[in-house]
C-alpha cells in the first residue's frame, strides 16, 4: 500500500507542477525515479517531523502540495503542535501519508504502534482523515487528493494486504461504499478491517446470519447519509477498527447518530483494540487476534451480541425503519428503551397463565377508572370496539343514526356502522371538534345517539351539547380516544354520557404494545351489559345471556398499561408545556395560523396542529429538512370512495375541507428535546419568511 501511494505521488508530480515529496526517513529507494526526474521536488529532511511541518506549511502558501510522508506515530504524536497551528490553523492543502497505521509496526513496540492516530487527527478542525483498505484503493484515493481543499491524513496499512476493492466502486473523499447489504447486522469499517469484516461475513453468513458492510474509509468528514441509510430496519450495528476504542471509527459513528437520532439509537457494538498500549510483541496479525480483532473472533463477538439482543427485547423496538429524521414523529424508541421492567412482568404473567381477562386486566380497569374518575371501566380489543360496544349495548342496529363529527379518523364512523346504524355527520370549528351549533339540525326521529369526538385531545363544547341531547332524550357516547385526561369546564373527557370509549393505541397519550380500549361508565347497567358484550355474552362458562363477540383487553396489553399508568398526568403535563411553547414560537408568522385555545379547555395535545396557508408545500419543505411532520387528514373522511354510499356532496362540510387543505401536525410527545422543538420553529419561520 505504502509503495502505491508513493507511485502515486510521483505519477501526480509527473501531472502538476505544484506536487512536492518530503521525507524524514524513507528508506533506501523510496521514490529513487521521482528523485532523479523531480530532483529540487524530491526533499528529504531526516528524523525532524516538526520541522518537515513547518517547511511543507510554508511550500503551501507558495502554492506548492506538499506530500510529506514518514511513520504514523511520528507525523502524529511529534509535531501534533505544529500540525494544528501551521498546517490545520491555516487550512493548507498539505498530505499526510502515514506509513504503519494501526498495529503495522508490532515487532517494534509501542512507540511504532499508531494505535490512536485517528483520534489525534479527528480532534483538528479542517483535517481529513482517510484510510483505504488496500493497495488498489490507495491509488485510487491519491488521484482525489490532488485538488482536495485543506490538510489530508492518510492511514496506510503494510504492503500485501489482501486486495478487496473493486474498480466499479470508485472513490470519493467522504463517500462511503455499502460493501454488502444491511441484514440482521451491518458492521462499519475502515481501512484493513474490511478485509476481516468480509471474512466475518462469510462466517456468519454460514450460520444463517446475514451481514451488511459499510466500508467507512473516510473517518472525517463521515458519510452520515450513507451510515443513516444502511441503519434502517437493521438489529445491530458493529463498528471494526484497529484503533483505541476513543475518537476513532466508534465514536464517529456513535455521535452521529446520537446527534442524528437522539434517543432512538440502534444496538451498537464497538470492536477495536484496548484502551491501553500494546506491550505484547509479535505480527499486526497475532496482536489483532490477541485482541479479538480475527475474522473468527468478530463473528464470534456478533454472534453473542445478536444472542443477547434477541433475549432482552424479543420484539423490535430497537430497530430503526423508514427515513431518518433529525425530529422524529413516533416516540416509541425512546419511551421503550428499556423495556426490561415490563418484559419482567410479562414473565411473571406467563408463569401464572392467566392470559385472557387475568388479574392485571381487573387492576388496569380498576386504575383506568380512578384516572378518569368513573365508577367503571371495561378493557376491550381496541379504540374502535371502545366506541362500537357501547352503541351496541344501547341497542342501536339498523335503521338507526348516529351523528358525530364530520372531520374525524375513520374509526369513528366505522364503529358505528358496524352496528348497521348510519353516521350523520355534522362540519367542525377550528377547535378541531364538531360544532355544537348544526347537531340539532341533525337530529330526526332516528337519531338514536350523538358521539362527539374529542379530536387532537381538544374537547367539545359539551356543556351546550348535552343540553341539546338531554333536551331531545338523546344518549351521548363520547370518542374520547384522543383525549384522555382533556377537560371541558372542569369536567373530564369520558364523564359527561352514558359512556366514553379511549384507544390505548401506541401513539396515543396512553399507549400499549398494540391495539387496545377501554369504555368507561358511571352506569351499572351499561358496565354489566359491556361485560358480556366484550366476552361472547357469556354468563360464565356454561351460559350465554346475550348475543356478543370477543373484544376483551389482552392480559398482555394490561402488564404494559399498569406500567405506564401512573405516568399519563406527567406525560400530559409536558404535552401541553410543549404545545405551549410552539404556540409561543410560530406565533404571528405570515401564512400560518395558530387555532384559538379556548380558557375553560384542557387540551391534552394527542396531535399538534396548526394552520398553513401553502400547507402542502410547507409539509415538504420540512421533511426536506429533517422534521417529520404529518397531516390529519388529507382527504375529508365523507369524501373517500368508501363512503360515498352516506350521499354528501364534496363542499357540504366547508370547515372539514379547509382543515384538509391546511392542517399541518408537528411532533409534541413527551420525549421532545428542546433543542428538537426549536429546530421545528426555525424550519417554519424559515419557510413563512420565504429564506
Amino acid at each position: 500500500m505504502r509503495n502505491t501511494a508513493m507511485n502515486m505521488v510521483h505519477k501526480l508530480a509527473a501531472r502538476d507542477e505544484r506536487v512536492l515529496y518530503i521525507g524524514s526517513d524513507p528508506g533506501a529507494g523510496t521514490l529513487r525515479a521521482m528523485s532523479k526526474e523531480f530532483p529540487k521536488r524530491h526533499l528529504i529532511e531526516g528524523i525532524s517531523e516538526a520541522h518537515i511541518i513547518g517547511m511543507s506549511a510554508g511550500l503551501a502558501m507558495e502554492g506548492f502540495v506538499p506530500y510529506v510522508n514518514t511513520i504514523a506515530t511520528f507525523l502524529t504524536r511529534r509535531c501534533y503542535e505544529q500540525v494544528a497551528v501551521d498546517l490545520c490553523l491555516h487550512n493548507l492543502p498539505v498530505r499526510l501519508i502515514a506509513n504503519g497505521g494501526g498495529l503495522v509496526y508490532a515487532p517494534l513496540g509501542p512507540t511504532h504502534q499508531a494505535i490512536e492516530d485517528i483520534a489525534i487527527m479527528r480532534a483538528l478542525p479542517n483535517m481529513t482523515v482517510v484510510c483505504p483498505c488496500d493497495a488498489d484503493e490507495a491509488a485510487r484515493m491519491m488521484e482525489q487528493t490532488l485538488d482536495w481543499k485543506g490538510p489530508i491524513y492518510i492511514r496506510l496499512g503494510k504492503g500485501g494486504d489482501a486486495i478487496v476493492s473493486k474498480a466499479e466502486h470508485g472513490f470519493e473523499i467522504g463517500k462511503a461504499i455499502l460493501m454488502r447489504p444491511p441484514g440482521d447486522v451491518l458492521m462499519v469499517t475502515t481501512g484493513i478491517m474490511l478485509q476481516r469484516a468480509l471474512a466475518a461475513a462469510d462466517l456468519l453468513a454460514a450460520q444463517g446470519v446475514r451481514a451488511g458492510i459499510l466500508h467507512m474509509h473516510t473517518v472525517k468528514p463521515l458519510d452520515t447519509e450513507a451510515l443513516l441509510q444502511a441503519i434502517r430496519g437493521i438489529k445491530l450495528v458493529a463498528t471494526l477498527e484497529e484503533h483505541v476504542p476513543s475518537g476513532g471509527l466508534g465514536s464517529a459513528v456513535a455521535e452521529t447518530l446520537i446527534d442524528k437520532l437522539g434517543a432512538g439509537l440502534p444496538t451498537m457494538l464497538r470492536l477495536s483494540l484496548p484502551d491501553s498500549f500494546m506491550h505484547n510483541y509479535g505480527s499486526q496479525d497475532s496482536l489483532l487476534k490477541k485482541h479479538g480483532l480475527s475474522a473468527g473472533a468478530i463473528a464470534a463477538s456478533i454472534e453473542r451480541a445478536l444472542t443477547a439482543l434477541a433475549h432482552r427485547l424479543p420484539s423490535t423496538p430497537f430497530h430503526l425503519t423508514g427515513h431518518m429524521y433529525d425530529v422524529r414523529y413516533s416516540y416509541l424508541l425512546e419511551q421503550f428503551s428499556d423495556p426490561a421492567p415490563i418484559l419482567a412482568e410479562i414473565g411473571r404473567l406467563v408463569a401464572t397463565g392467566d392470559f385472557t381477562l387475568g388479574k392485571p386486566v381487573a387492576e388496569f380497569e380498576k386504575r383506568f377508572a380512578e384516572l378518569i374518575g368513573v365508577r367503571h371501566a371495561i378493557g376491550v380489543g381496541s379504540g374502535t370496539d371502545a366506541l362500537k360496544l357501547p352503541l351496541k349495548a344501547l341497542g342501536i342496529g339498523h335503521g338507526d343514526e348516529v351523528i358525530t363529527a364530520a372531520n374525524t379518523f375513520i374509526a369513528t364512523v366505522g364503529a358505528i356502522a358496524e352496528t348497521g346504524a348510519k353516521p350523520v355527520l355534522v362540519d367542525c370549528d377550528d377547535s378541531f371538534c364538531m360544532n355544537v351549533d348544526y347537531v340539532e339540525a341533525a337530529i330526526t326521529a332516528k337519531t338514536k345517539a350523538i358521539m362527539p369526538v374529542q379530536l387532537t385531545g381538544e374537547v367539545t363544547d359539551m356543556g351546550k351539547l348535552m343540553a341539546i341531547a338531554q333536551r331531545h332524550n338523546i344518549p351521548v357516547v363520547e370518542d374520547a380516544c384522543q383525549g384522555i385526561l382533556s377537560e371541558f369546564a372542569g369536567k373530564r373527557s369520558g364523564t359527561h354520557g352514558i359512556a366514553a370509549g379511549f384507544s390505548l393505541h401506541p401513539l396515543k397519550n396512553l399507549n400499549v404494545w398494540g391495539d387496545a380500549g377501554v369504555v368507561v361508565t358511571n352506569d351499572d347497567g351499561m358496565n354489566e351489559k359491556l361485560r358480556l358484550i366484550r366476552n361472547h355474552g357469556m354468563k360464565n362458562r356454561d351460559e350465554i345471556a346475550i348475543l356478543g363477540c370477543n373484544s376483551r383487553l389482552d392480559s398482555l396489553q394490561a402488564v404494559v398499561g399498569n406500567w405506564l399508568i401512573g405516568q399519563t398526568s406527567e406525560i400530559t403535563r409536558r404535552r401541553i408545556e410543549n404545545a405551549a411553547y410552539y404556540d409561543a414560537g410560530l406565533a404571528g408568522l405570515p401564512g400560518l395560523r395558530v387555532p384559538p385555545r379556548r380558557p375553560n379547555v384542557k387540551h391534552v395535545y394527542h396531535l399538534y396542529m396548526v394552520f398553513a396557508e401553502r400547507r402542502d408545500e410547507l409539509y415538504k419543505y420540512c421533511l426536506d429538512n429533517g422534521i417529520e411532520a404529518k397531516i390529519h387528514y388529507p382527504i375529508p373522511l365523507y369524501q373517500q370512495e368508501g363512503l360515498k354510499h352516506l350521499g354528501y356532496a364534496p363542499g357540504t362540510f366547508p370547515v372539514t375541507d379547509r382543515h384538509a387543505k391546511e392542517v399541518i401536525s408537528f411532533p409534541v410527545d413527551q420525549h421532545l428535546t428542546r433543542a428538537q422543538q426549536d429546530r421545528v420553529i426555525e424550519t417554519v419561520r424559515k419557510f413563512c419568511h420565504g429564506r
